[in-house]
């Protein structure tokens, strides 16, 4: 039985159960909606019972259009493992639209919904503990500096923008999510440029980076994006560093200024918050992270691999946990099941069943050498 249509769709003269292109159907679950779209379930209809996500906007003036930017973003990320890929894209008189992976609840949503499906491990209240918020931290980490390595920055990494698998997917994966705010800050996207980006460690070869520009706009989340960003500068990879080191004390202890709403508020409280007061109660290799963010400019590339590092050194200090272990959503018995099954899968032989080789094999965004 096809659900009764939202006024999205009514809009624009489609309905619940339509096929488009001859491929995806509308299933009947809207996901999510912003201000310029929807995001909607759909049906691969050429692989029975695949599901993917389709984002659906109004057709608005061209340089305007969020999806156009998020479409370029995806496509240049797709054959990354471990990201979210573009499937499709098409664009019709009065909208366009994208099809995407599809993901399931955000981090910030599973906080909060105790027992429900399987997210049902009673640890979890209302923040995560500091294993299962550094694990958070690496999966996003790498999946922020493969972005950056093709040119592009998020400008929107927060809890909300990070979402855990659908329930369908084959294996267990944190998504960094929603492209619609990203920037270009190279001047190309040639072969040689995206060479430069993952090889040069200086900040000395900026010939390849577009020029950083006064006052910009404020793009992005008030209450995770960096002091910079508040105070209108270009935003650049270091921002992104920035904001995923918030979300992580979010996580797990909430940040100072999280229940303000007034932006000239949180500027003060970021800028006048000691770090004694700020990392309190979280992971000491926090502070560390910050320290090696603070030294960074527009221009500079960040030191993925020592973050990388120092967060690894956290999950150690917590008694070696791994990927292997289970995040606080998850149901011990049910990462077991799936571990047993991908060794399986993939014909691994080993006979330590704890060790890094196993856990890179069957997660391999946790390879070091992604971060080096």
């Amino acid at each position: 039985m096809v659900k009764k249509n939202d006024q999205f769709l009514n809009d624009l003269n489609l309905n619940f159960g339509d096929v488009l292109r001859h491929r995806w159907r509308l299933t009947g679950t809207r996901l999510g909606a912003g201000v310029f779209g929807s995001v909607y379930e759909v049906e691969d209809m050429k692989e029975k019972g695949e599901l993917a996500a389709m984002k659906i906007e109004k057709n608005v003036d061209e340089d305007n259009s969020l999806l156009k930017i998020e479409a370029k973003a995806l496509q240049a990320i797709s054959t990354i493992d471990g990201m979210v890929h573009y499937l499709d894209g098409y664009k019709k008189k009065n909208f366009q639209y994208i099809v995407i992976t599809l993901c399931g609840p955000d981090l910030m949503r599973l906080k909060v919904i105790e027992g429900i499906n399987k997210f049902k491990d009673k640890r979890l209240k209302k923040r995560y503990s500091e294993e299962t918020s550094l694990r958070i931290g690496i999966l996003a980490l790498y999946q922020i500096k493969k972005l950056h390595e093709v040119g592009f920055i998020h400008r929107d990494l927060k809890p909300g923008n990070m979402t855990v698998c659908a329930d369908n997917a084959p294996f267990r994966h944190i998504y960094v999510i929603d492209f619609g705010m990203v920037r270009r800050y190279v001047t190309r996207q040639t072969d040689s440029v995206i060479l430069k980006l993952k090889e040069d460690d200086s900040n000395t070869n900026k010939d390849y980076m577009r020029q950083p520009r006064d006052g910009c706009l404020l793009r992005g989340t008030t209450k995770y994006c960096s002091i910079d960003v508040q105070l209108r500068k270009e935003q650049g990879r270091v921002d992104d560093l920035w904001s995923l080191l918030y979300s992580l004390i979010e996580f797990q202890v909430g940040l100072p200024w999280g229940q303000e709403r007034d932006q000239i508020t949180i500027l003060k409280m970021k800028q006048n918050t000691s770090d004694e007061v700020l990392y309190k109660n979280c992971p000491q290799e926090y502070i560390s992270i910050a320290n090696h963010l603070k030294t960074l400019t527009y221009y500079d590339k960040p030191k993925y691999n020592e973050i990388y590092k120092l967060l690894c050194q956290g999950l150690i200090r917590c008694g070696n946990v791994t990927f292997l272990d289970p995040m606080d959503w998850e149901d011990e018995n049910e990462v077991q099941e799936e571990i047993t099954k991908l060794v399986s899968d993939k014909k691994i032989d080993i006979n330590t069943p704890r060790n890094e080789e196993l856990c890179i094999k069957l997660y391999p965004c946790f390879d070091p050498k992604h971060f080096a």
